[in-house]
């Protein structure tokens, strides 16, 4: 419009420009959101949906939506002046001539940042404490930190426990595992039936014991029931006295210590009740174990699934090696992302699993640089040409778009919720940094790797 076109023909050419990078960006976007369909936890899956919808609602809006109204709108009495003096455009072309300048240190600092990043991901450690997920200092964390000192534990996992709940040695057994589950650092009291048919047993015959034999603890159940409430015996065991369970009290830890702790439980109790019952275990603290395992799946699986995915998309510019190219800004990006979290000692839950898909669904839009220098190469423009014009275009619109979603994302730092704030901090650092890697690693590849796209990957810039 600034050069005196036609809103139609202003559209048509922007289309012809750009079109085919949105349209690939937009695409490999909504499929890697699709990668949380796969995980096991319905939020996870939840999100994932309405991500990608939202993701390809915006990409038919930016594909049809938006050019249909910009042809059909008034032409505008006062045209926007080109910026081509501006101060962005200034520091772009700068930036452009550096990346040539110096590909080959660009290349070198990039690896080298990737070796460093490797040492921070492998310093990762995954927990899902919910407690983690309040602010120190917050009202939960500090009835949790009391109750934590001065009650031996906030938290607990049940014991199964399927056999004859009438035999005394049984009873027997499972008050020694109380007691002696009690030495294990993190471990609090124990509750079961043996400890009320003690208690009951003290009650009716002064003696701090269980009865001598199976019948005796049977009748003294017996005589409880016809004469109290059944509740409290049915809520430690059957009737039939085949099934009961152990409450055991436990601190609140971080899910590799309570891991630590079931394994040496577990083992003691292996030692103390051997053949005369089978333990089965479930509880919140197990809860957790099971949700970390879930997160360390469903981070695996969504990352490895959503970079192969985008790589796969944003072949459709017909070069695998094109992609590849582009692909390397998300990878770096991701390895200081996931290094920068290790190196900070911020563990890996749900929020921060996320980080990985997201930083490849907001940071796709590298594709654009790629498209536009592949098709300034094919008009005749020599690699260093080609690049500085992309970066001039195109790289403009990284520049913007990384300002713009690493401000939203800055906005999550002030949530009192942790793990909100902790998804905007790195989030913001995330785009901040794709958009420099676009900038930056991108230019510097193509200039190394993709010096002469040929063949298929020119003729797709035609379609």
């Amino acid at each position: 419009i600034a050069i005196g076109k036609t809103n139609r023909d202003a559209v048509y050419n922007t289309m012809q420009e750009t079109g085919l990078g949105v349209l690939i960006s937009g695409i490999a976007i909504s499929v890697a959101m699709t990668t949380f369909f796969l995980s096991s936890m319905p939020a996870v899956r939840l999100l994932g949906l309405i991500t990608a919808l939202g993701v390809f609602g915006a990409l038919m809006g930016s594909v049809f939506l938006v050019p249909s109204i910009l042809s059909l709108s008034p032409q505008p009495k006062h045209y926007p002046k080109l910026a081509s003096d501006g101060p962005i455009l200034r520091f772009l072309r700068k930036l452009a001539h550096w990346d040539a300048r110096h590909k080959k240190a660009i290349l070198i600092v990039s690896a080298i940042l990737g070796v460093v990043s490797l040492f921070g991901i492998f310093r990762i450690v995954p927990d899902s404490a919910l407690i983690n997920y309040f602010k120190e200092g917050s009202v939960i964390r500090t009835g949790f930190n009391v109750v934590e000192d001065q009650f031996g534990g906030s938290s607990q996992f049940t014991v199964l426990v399927e056999g004859d709940l009438n035999d005394p040695e049984l009873l027997n057994s499972m008050l020694e595992l109380g007691e002696r589950a009690k030495e294990i650092d993190g471990i609090g009291s124990s509750l079961s039936i043996a400890n009320v048919v003690r208690n009951l047993h003290e009650v009716l015959t002064g003696e701090e014991k269980l009865p001598d034999s199976r019948d005796a603890v049977a009748q003294e159940l017996l005589i409880y029931q016809m004469s109290g409430d059944v509740a409290d015996i049915t809520q430690f065991m059957t009737l039939d006295a085949t099934k009961g369970k152990m409450s055991v009290g436990m601190k609140s830890v971080s899910t590799q210590e309570i891991e630590k702790i079931m394994n040496r439980y577990e083992n003691l109790a292996d030692e103390l009740i051997g053949d005369k019952a089978t333990l089965k275990y479930t509880g919140y603290s197990l809860e957790q174990l099971s949700i970390q395992d879930a997160i360390f799946k469903d981070f695996i699986t969504s990352l490895s699934l959503a970079i192969l995915l985008v790589i796969i998309i944003d072949s459709f510019v017909r070069s695998y090696k094109a992609a590849l190219v582009t692909i390397l800004a998300l990878l770096l990006t991701i390895m200081l992302q996931y290094g920068f979290l290790g190196f900070l000692g911020i563990r890996l839950d749900l929020s921060t699993m996320l980080m990985g898909a997201l930083a490849i669904g907001v940071g796709d839009y590298a594709i654009h640089l790629t498209v536009r220098y592949m098709e300034d190469r094919r008009n005749g423009l020599n690699p260093e040409d080609a690049m500085v014009s992309a970066i001039l275009t195109s790289g403009r619109s990284i520049f913007y778009t990384a300002l713009t979603l690493g401000a939203g994302f800055s906005a999550l730092m002030f949530s009192d919720f942790v793990p909100i704030q902790t998804l905007g901090r790195l989030m913001s650092f995330t785009v901040v940094t794709v958009g420099i890697a676009s900038l930056t690693l991108l230019p510097a590849a193509c200039l190394v790797f993709l010096r002469n796209p040929q063949g298929k990957a020119k003729e797709a810039l035609d379609v």
